[in-house]
């Protein structure tokens, strides 16, 4: 669909100058160092900003029907520093999800706005390269969506009983993600992540998603 495109290339291009706009927050990480003690010079205070843009392949549908999707994802990631002695930090993000497939059931779109939530963990080592593993919860509230074959021609949330086979869509959502980021500098990180649903999609499929997916990201 034209309008999902369109509105794909607008939101990545708002996600970019929300990093180039916003101004830079230092926040200092440990040096390499022989003592065994080693101090993190955090505190309270201590804040992170990302912006990420993340593509997945998706998998939806249950042991009887799947489907397979794709997703492009990007999201603006607020941390709050937990610890003034580790790199600890609790993540709340929000962003755009656009989800996609085009196979022998049809042409499927969907657009959901996302809110993660998660706790990390900055793992340095002696060079420049840190590690970040976080995990936590996500929201996402299924904003449009259509899907276009034989049996749907049209928007897939219209109604509580759309078909026999599909039945109801829920514009509502509860998921787990699990990733990691590896950070090659101050501001610059590429990741990978897993996400799954603990909410279904579809009612009467009993559908879930879950996917995997390679982000990259700018910190300041």
């Amino acid at each position: 669909m034209k309008h999902f495109k369109t509105m794909t290339w607008v939101l990545m291009a708002m996600a970019m100058f929300v990093c180039e706009s916003a101004s830079a927050q230092y926040y200092s990480r440990p040096s390499s160092s022989s003592s065994k003690t080693t101090h993190y010079n955090y505190n309270d205070e201590t804040q992170l900003n990302i912006v990420e843009v993340q593509v997945a392949l998706d998998h939806f549908g249950n042991d009887v029907k799947s489907v397979g999707m794709q997703s492009l994802t990007y999201s603006y990631i607020h941390g709050f520093g937990l610890s003034s002695k580790a790199p600890m930090f609790l993540e709340v993000g929000a962003g755009m999800e656009y989800a996609w497939c085009d196979n022998k059931l049809g042409a499927m779109h969907n657009l959901a706005f996302v809110i993660p939530v998660s706790f990390s963990y900055e793992i340095p080592t002696a060079g420049t390269i840190a590690f970040v593993p976080y995990t936590g919860p996500f929201l996402r509230l299924n904003q449009t969506g259509d899907w276009d074959d034989d049996l749907i021609n049209g928007s897939i949330y219209k109604g509580s009983e759309i078909t026999d086979d599909y039945g109801k869509f829920n514009r509502f959502q509860v998921g787990w993600q699990l990733g990691c980021r590896v950070r090659f500098t101050r501001s610059f990180h590429a990741g990978l992540a897993f996400k799954f649903d603990l909410s279904e999609w579809c009612g009467r499929m009993n559908g879930k998603r879950w996917n995997v997916g390679l982000g990259i990201g700018l910190d300041f």
